[in-house]
């Protein structure tokens, strides 16, 4: 990149106060030094740590387990320019990763930086997670979408240190000098690094992507709506959810809820679209979850450690992305699609809210070109025409299809909410009376299992501790639950 490419695309505050600068430096105190600097204008910081085996406190047979801690910084002023910095110690170290991400206003998108062989390195922005040949490499294998990432963004925050359950000094050795250092001192909680820094940021993006794709689409016969259509219909990243029950507190007498997004993307059909049905939260008996850990034998293990029982934070598993939803949540407002629309597709199997073949299948009839009806795109109607055709030419009859249920879903009309809300009244109603046993507990112990395989095969799943280990064969056939409240074989597998 010459200094003409690096003042048009990294207009970023790491881009214009280090980079064009001709500075390079090579460790996390040198860059902060530079963000002390007047020009940088980057006068404030905020620091906040995570650590995956952050409960694992520090004695003679834990000292040599990798904890996989890491650093989240931030440095920021009151114009609204930030930088977010990711590292680990030594903060005095060439070698240890040292990666950066940076909002561009100018150009609308976050620039992706990491420091490796002695140089700095623009690894791409936004835009680069989204398409071939760039979607899936380097930092997109993990930013998949072109934001930021906080795994566990919602309370308790596994594995974050937070006002949940801290990451104490306890965790360190003795004689570690981090035990001392600023940075670790002064950390922050997750909450704050969840409201002040990653929603923000994700929302930011967010916006600034999908109104680029109205005003693309705002002409005839524009293209590319499955490429943000895919976050209605595909699950194309996680967010990992517990309970916030600590798993060592929990006794036969306890009562422990279960997240509520294990069962349906909450976060869209209610907090979004506004069902209302009358349900509780799915919750076990303590004795049930506790009979579970030693039938599954649930172990937390690393390299050179082994520790028995759950996670901190009872039953941890993936459910849908933020980001995914967060996207669904622009469509609707930017009118690309419907209240009703969103509602029909995600009801389709709606018992399995992630990684469902039965919505992904239906991507496909979305399509390809779009053209503007009466200054409204007509989408959803060539989504339903692409849809009937299929039927027609597949003499497609079976009700369970994914086809037949959304046409089944879309001809209800106006009634669409009342509908779905008694089939979501009845799904707890299922699932409650299966929490009520053993066996019913154990089947859903299996699907949690079967979910948390399927996010060990994605480069977000990066260190051993981040979760359980049982005794369910990695290779077991994946599972998936049906409206009914039962647990089978997943279908496509």
């Amino acid at each position: 990149m010459n200094a003409n490419d690096i003042g048009v695309w990294l207009r970023d505050p790491f881009g214009k106060f280090v980079i064009s600068q001709g500075r390079f430096p090579l460790t996390l105190r040198k860059l902060l030094e530079q963000f002390d600097k007047a020009e940088s204008r980057l006068d404030e910081q905020q620091n906040f740590v995570v650590a995956d085996g952050g409960q694992i406190l520090w004695n003679a047979e834990t000292e040599f387990v990798e904890r996989s801690m890491r650093f989240a910084i931030t440095r920021f002023n009151a114009q609204g320019d930030s930088v977010l910095i990711s590292t680990a110690v030594p903060f005095d170290s060439e070698s240890q990763f040292l990666q950066l991400l940076a909002w561009d206003a100018s150009n609308e998108v976050f620039n992706y930086y990491e420091r490796r062989n002695g140089t700095w390195i623009w690894a791409g922005n936004s835009y680069h997670a989204l398409r071939e040949p760039t979607r899936g490499k380097g930092p997109f294998d993990s930013h998949v979408n072109g934001s930021l990432v906080m795994k566990e963004l919602k309370f308790p925050w596994m594995h974050w240190h937070s006002m949940a359950s801290i990451i104490s000094d306890d965790v360190l050795a003795p004689s570690d000098l981090l035990r001392t250092d600023p940075i670790w001192r002064s950390k922050l909680g997750a909450d704050d690094f969840e409201i002040a820094v990653v929603r923000p940021g994700i929302r930011k993006w967010t916006e600034a992507r999908t109104k680029k794709f109205v005003r693309d689409h705002s002409s005839e016969n524009a293209s590319n709506a499955r490429e943000i259509l895919r976050h209605l219909f595909e699950t194309t990243t996680v967010n990992l959810i517990a309970s916030g029950e600590q798993s060592r507190s929990i006794t036969d007498q306890s009562s422990v809820k279960l997240p509520i997004t294990f069962f349906l993307n909450s976060d869209v059909l209610f907090d979004l679209l506004e069902l209302e049905p009358e349900i509780v939260v799915p919750s076990v008996a303590g004795e049930f979850y506790r009979e579970s850990l030693r039938t599954f034998e649930f172990k937390l293990q690393t390299n050179n450690f082994e520790q028995p029982g759950d996670t901190h934070f009872a039953f941890i598993v993936p459910e849908a992305a933020f980001e995914d939803n967060l996207v669904v949540a622009e469509l609707l407002k930017q009118s690309v699609v419907s209240a009703r629309f969103v509602a029909c597709v995600l009801m389709v199997d709606f018992a399995n809210p992630i990684s469902s073949s039965s919505r992904e299948l239906l991507l496909k009839y979305i399509p390809d070109r779009m053209a503007i009806r009466d200054g409204v795109l007509d989408l959803e109607a060539q989504f339903i025409a692409n849809v009937e055709a299929a039927i027609s030419e597949t003499d497609e009859s079976d009700p369970a299809s994914p086809e037949q249920q959304f046409l089944s879903h879309w001809n209800l009309g106006d009634a669409w909410k009342q509908a779905f809300e008694s089939r979501v009244e009845a799904y707890f109603q299922a699932i409650q009376q299966r929490l009520g046993t053993q066996h019913g507990y154990d089947d859903y112990i299996r699907l949690a299992e079967s979910r948390r395989r399927e996010f060990r095969r994605r480069p977000l799943s990066e260190f051993d501790l981040t979760l359980p280990v049982t005794n369910i064969p990695a290779d077991a056939p994946l599972l998936q639950m049906f409206e009914d409240g039962r647990v089978g074989i997943k279908q496509g597998t």
